[in-house]
């Protein structure tokens, strides 16, 4: 099952013809969602290259964030992301990973179908992961973007994979997600539930190509660069749970109005609500198990908790 997947965004328009990976020039941008260090994700697809006799698209990223100095915000020297590579064959992308190509997105794909998306040597370095990394698809379907239907799966991680890839994927721009931590490739997971590996989560800004125009929902600047007032305008928080451990149900103590969401340690949004002030919440049809719990105030994340669950 090693022909799999290859990285992560698809498209699929141009003047009405599928296509199912992206054209040359190709750049995306994400809003990295974080308090203290606020800024933008940005990828390039740059060149061709040819690997195991496929030609592939290379594909660069850098990490843009500020820190707060107690006046403005000042800007981190950008870092430099990893390099990726991947084709595409009909339905399926593919993207190069330990020395050989792994199926990353198959939009022909029905639900219930499930592939390897990583293989490692993990499973002895103390994250109680296998070896091995699947994904299942969950549903299929379709959106519309400028006027034109793309189909869309929705991926999630099987249980003690080493990588994780859960999320709504979609065809020609793969991974546009509302607040997530996720990314456009397989990224690492401990499987050990007193430790988690937690990337900055964020949300999809911009997209465009040679045949693509810009696609940016949001009417962000792609490029998000935070300002004064976007510290100032929130509200301070003391933000409280118990019990925890908890049984059936927990409380939420916290100043101000929040968006709440608890995230299972594989990543899995389990819950997601606008909450104000004290607020109970209804765990029991949550399973056993560690969670996280963040909290966000105009889409900025505020803090996250951890909280067990043991009915």
């Amino acid at each position: 099952m090693k022909n799999v997947i290859c990285l992560f965004f698809l498209l699929f328009s141009f003047a009405g013809i599928s296509q199912v990976w992206i054209d040359s020039n190709a750049v995306w941008n994400y809003k990295i969602l974080h308090e203290n260090n606020p800024g933008f994700y940005e990828y390039h697809y740059d060149q061709d290259t040819i690997i195991q006799g496929h030609t592939c698209q290379k594909i660069t990223g850098t990490r843009n964030q500020w820190f707060w100095n107690g006046s403005d915000w000042d800007p981190m020297t950008p870092l430099s992301l990893w390099e990726n590579y991947t084709y595409v064959n009909g339905d399926t992308v593919f993207y190069f990973f330990n020395d050989q190509f792994f199926m990353l997105y198959n939009f022909g794909a029905n639900i219930g179908d499930q592939w390897m998306i990583a293989d490692t040597n993990l499973y002895h370095s103390g994250t109680m992961c296998n070896d091995s990394a699947f994904v299942e698809v969950i549903d299929t379907g379709s959106m519309f973007i400028n006027s034109t239907s793309y189909r869309t799966i929705t991926l999630q991680t099987l249980d003690s994979s080493s990588y994780a890839l859960n999320g709504l994927f979609v065809e020609r721009f793969g991974f546009i997600p509302d607040s997530s931590r996720w990314r456009m490739a397989p990224f690492p997971q401990s499987c050990d539930q007193n430790f988690i590996i937690q990337p900055w989560h964020v949300d999809f800004t911009c997209f465009h190509d040679k045949s693509f125009p810009l696609y940016n929902p949001s009417g962000e600047n792609c490029q998000f660069v935070p300002s004064i007032l976007s510290l100032n305008d929130i509200e301070p928080h003391e933000i409280q749970i118990y019990p925890n451990p908890a049984a059936d149900m927990i409380n939420i103590s916290m100043s101000g109005k929040c968006t709440v969401q608890i995230f299972s340690s594989d990543g899995s949004e389990v819950y997601k609500a606008s909450l104000t002030g004290s607020e109970t919440i209804d765990i029991t049809k949550i399973p056993n198990g560690v969670y996280y719990v963040l909290f966000a105030q105009e889409e900025t994340y505020l803090d996250v908790k951890r909280l067990v669950v043991n009915h």
